[in-house]
């Protein structure tokens, strides 16, 4: 990965992670050497192109910044800072959702059981289910997996129909729009997939 740069060659090491920077004829050589921990991290190496391109697509998104310097430091900053803020206090994001007024009202009845917000339940479960559908992605056909999706997703249908919105933390919505994009499918039923899916997972629970 090359980009276009004058600066002095330098060394970076964070616990298990190397990064090397080059510079040779106006150009600048990034390598990051990461010890892979772990059978989730191990299993980045299944699918090294699809790693190589959100990286590439981070580094080039970083780049594009005003101040590149600034924006790593953020972005460090984010990843590192404790996972202590309350949930409502973090930017999100929106989907417009459009699902059968059956899997609505279940996630009504079980927030209720649980004594919880119905928007807090919602975005509980599309978290859990958009989880499973990446971890899922990693290790097996797109198309049997989507459809496998779908089949959840169907067990809730009806004729009746219902529009809302669900609201998540910034990171999840960007996450699900990646995908959502990636598979050529609306954000809406990506939503519904994955709220069906967190349903089937919390009873399997």
């Amino acid at each position: 990965m090359k980009h276009a740069s004058d600066r002095a060659t330098s060394t970076h090491t964070a616990r298990s992670t190397a990064v090397d920077i080059d510079s040779e004829r106006g150009t600048l050589t990034l390598t990051i050497k990461i010890a892979l921990r772990g059978v989730s991290q191990r299993a980045l190496l299944r699918r090294p192109e699809r790693l190589r391109a959100e990286v590439e697509n981070l580094v080039e998104g970083v780049l594009a910044t005003p101040r590149p310097t600034a924006s790593v430091k953020r972005l460090a900053a984010q990843v590192s800072a404790p996972q202590t803020a309350v949930r409502t206090t973090q930017a999100q994001g929106k989907f417009g959702v459009t699902s059968s007024s059956h899997i609505h009202q279940v996630i009504a009845n079980e927030a209720e059981d649980r004594d919880l917000e119905v928007s807090a339940l919602a975005r509980e479960l599309f978290e859990r289910g958009l989880s499973r559908l990446e971890e899922r992605l990693w290790d097996e056909s797109s198309t049997s997996v989507l459809a496998d999706f779908a089949r959840t997703y169907e067990h809730f249908e009806t004729d009746e129909n219902k529009q809302w919105s669900l609201r998540v933390p910034r990171k999840v919505y960007i996450r699900g729009q990646l995908l959502a994009k990636e598979h050529e499918l609306s954000r809406s039923r990506l939503a519904c997939w994955c709220l069906a899916m967190g349903l089937e997972l919390e009873v399997a629970a």
